[in-house]
């Protein structure tokens, strides 16, 4: 194929339409290349018809129209040419057999599980000619090969990993069609994920008077005139809902040695997926906040470029458990994490250096059992704790 512009698929068939020469006409072929019909847009009178594409009709949408683009001249000398008109041919209606329908209508796209879980599957395909097809349906996975038939199946042999999961039907003519879903399976079991802030956008400053920096060549944590509320994004947190998280941190690199005494209180975003940052007033610090919060005094930064145990949070795994354990929370989501307190060091931003932004990492496990809330016991205090100190319990 010298020209991928001058080929659209036909939706409503299953077929073909290609254009080229004779700049005349248009061939409807099938997708092994047997010639259907031709059609004739001679009225057009184009030049160099390139550009095809087969789409709702301007006058009637429900009727489907080829719309060409005419190369005309490839040039800028003439001032009165007109490079790319835009053509619409309205075929003749086409007798031949019909596309099938597919639907797959469970799980929905997305949908994420634990190993062994069971997974139901279910679906309809109907076609013009032939009726009901939804008993002639095969399933299949891209990672497990046939997993079942028919309208609807249960299975919890699924691998892990992420499937595409695709239900097919070929009708009587040979036409096939098909929908898929995608399908995560966690491995039962305990593992980790690490992901860094990805964008400038994902990671930002708020002064005191709520106003938003985005573009910062570092983040201050927290102290840059005033003290600020630091605000940072992760993408595509692939942790499974009802995961046991057992330790998270986010580690950071030094941008500029500091020794300061600083405390930190450490929470995250109380949503089922964080949206992006903006440069609004108050759009770090106005966002609602989990009730797990904890609290980190970070030892003195002596090297620029470290990014060790000193630059590492305290564990934040009640701060990660709590926004997993919300009902709307899905693996892939985003969340945010929200740093304030007093005291100041200087850590790399996604806009200083992106291969040293902020990294949150998370230790979890996963298992087909109940997740059960652990307990925790305490010893009554008096007077005002320090900022910064721990409880256990």
């Amino acid at each position: 194929m010298s020209d991928p512009e001058g080929i659209v698929y036909d939706s409503d068939f299953g077929h073909l339409y290609i254009i080229g020469f004779p700049e005349t006409l248009v061939f409807h072929v099938t997708t092994s290349g047997t010639l259907l019909r031709t059609v004739d847009i001679s009225a057009a009178a184009a030049d160099k018809p390139a550009g095809l594409a087969y789409g709702p009709g301007s006058a009637n949408p429900g009727q489907m129209s080829l719309w060409i683009v005419d190369r005309g001249v490839d040039n800028s000398s003439d001032p009165n040419e007109n490079d790319g008109l835009v053509y619409e041919v309205l075929p003749e209606p086409f007798s031949g057999n019909a596309l099938p329908t597919v639907t797959i209508t469970a799980p929905a796209d997305g949908t994420s599980g634990v190993e062994g879980d069971p997974v139901t599957f279910s679906g309809t395909a109907s076609d013009v000619e032939d009726g009901d097809l939804t008993s002639a349906l095969s399933w299949s996975s891209s990672l497990d090969g046939v997993i079942g038939s028919g309208a609807s199946f249960t299975t919890s042999a699924l691998s892990p990993g992420t499937h595409t999961v695709t239900a097919s039907v070929t009708d009587s003519g040979g036409l096939e069609a098909s929908d898929a879903v995608a399908v995560t399976v966690f491995a039962e079991g305990s593992m980790s994920f690490e992901v860094r802030v990805a964008t400038g956008d994902d990671d930002g400053e708020e002064s005191e008077s709520g106003s938003v920096s985005l573009g910062s060549s570092d983040l201050e944590l927290v102290f840059d005139g005033s003290n600020q509320t630091v605000g940072m994004r992760f993408n595509g947190v692939a942790v499974p809902p009802g995961a046991t998280v057992s330790r998270a941190y986010i580690q950071f690199q030094t941008d500029a040695t500091g020794s300061v005494a600083t405390d930190l209180v450490i929470q995250g975003e109380a949503t089922d997926n964080a949206s992006p940052f903006v440069n609004s007033t108050g759009n770090i610090s106005s966002r609602p906040r989990t009730s797990s919060a904890v609290g980190w005094s970070p030892p003195a930064w002596t090297t620029v470029g470290a990014a060790g145990a000193a630059e590492r949070t305290a564990d934040i795994a009640p701060v990660i458990q709590e926004i997993v354990d919300r009902p709307g929370w899905s693996s892939g989501n985003s969340l945010v994490i929200v740093i304030t307190g007093t005291g100041e060091r200087e850590a790399e931003s996604y806009d200083g250096m992106a291969s040293a932004a902020p990294l949150l990492h998370v230790d979890y496990s996963v298992g087909s059992g109940s997740n059960t809330a652990p307990t925790a016991t305490g010893v009554a205090i008096s007077g005002t704790p320090e900022v910064g100190q721990q409880l256990t319990g």
